[in-house]
């Protein structure tokens, strides 16, 4: 996908768009049977959604509420659902507050998400699956974290934050085997909200699971990315 920076351009390209939703309608998410189809959409929405939020944002109500009506669809395939979480995601961070209108739905549908998560981890078939799915229900709420806490849209989501850290101290646990990059996007996602929220969150925050992700990361600090985000949490830790 290439991506234009002249808006009449860009403007053309996103009405390309119109194309693709009527694809996904009657092609990739109405049969199952392709869902590589599905897949490359996805990856369509996901990188126009981010490029060209503001022309991208009137085909909202046609996409979104397709996508969550496919979450909800329990036989749906399993990839497919990964691939629908980060696309969910990168849309949020283009289009932002156009996306907050169905922050409540989706929401809901992050806590059963979670739920599920946790449940497939007793399911020996399934725990690669698992692993995957907690790492992408993460790397989303993350990607919704930083479009909307600063719309009107920021106490919605603040009030799911308890949700978010329950699963995390849950599933960091080292019966799981987390990855290490796993353990680092959710020590991420926590100092996170407490640089966006502040003293607002304190309780949240300063718990003994910051500390036990703090803890297990500093033993991997020889990686870059840990040493960075390690940096990050004491700088913001230390202000609330």
């Amino acid at each position: 996908v290439f991506f234009f920076n002249d808006t009449a351009t860009t403007e053309i390209y996103t009405e390309q768009i119109v194309g693709s939703v009527r694809c996904v309608q009657e092609t990739g998410m109405e049969k199952q049977s392709e869902p590589e189809v599905f897949k490359a959409i996805m990856g369509y929405f996901s990188d126009v959604g981010r490029s060209c939020g503001p022309q991208f944002s009137r085909y909202l109500n046609v996409i979104v509420p397709y996508l969550l009506n496919c979450l909800n669809q329990g036989p749906y395939d399993k990839e497919v659902k990964l691939n629908i979480f980060l696309t969910l995601g990168d849309m949020v961070l283009g289009c932002k507050e156009n996306m907050g209108q169905y922050l409540g739905d989706i929401l809901k549908i992050f806590e059963m998400a979670f739920a599920a998560a946790i449940q497939l981890t007793n399911d020996v078939d399934n725990v690669d699956y698992s692993e995957q799915l907690r790492e992408k229900l993460v790397d989303s709420f993350t990607c919704f974290l930083h479009a909307l806490c600063d719309t009107s849209y920021s106490q919605q989501l603040l009030e799911f934050v308890p949700k978010v850290f329950e699963f995390i101290q849950y599933t960091y646990q080292p019966k799981f085997n987390p990855t290490v990059e796993f353990l680092r996007n959710c020590l991420a996602l926590i100092v996170d909200v407490a640089h966006f929220y502040g003293q607002k969150v304190a309780h949240l925050v300063k718990t003994q699971l910051t500390e036990e992700l703090v803890k297990i990361l500093k033993k991997f600090d020889n990686i870059p990315a840990n040493k960075k985000i390690l940096e990050y949490a004491q700088n913001v830790l230390s202000n609330l």
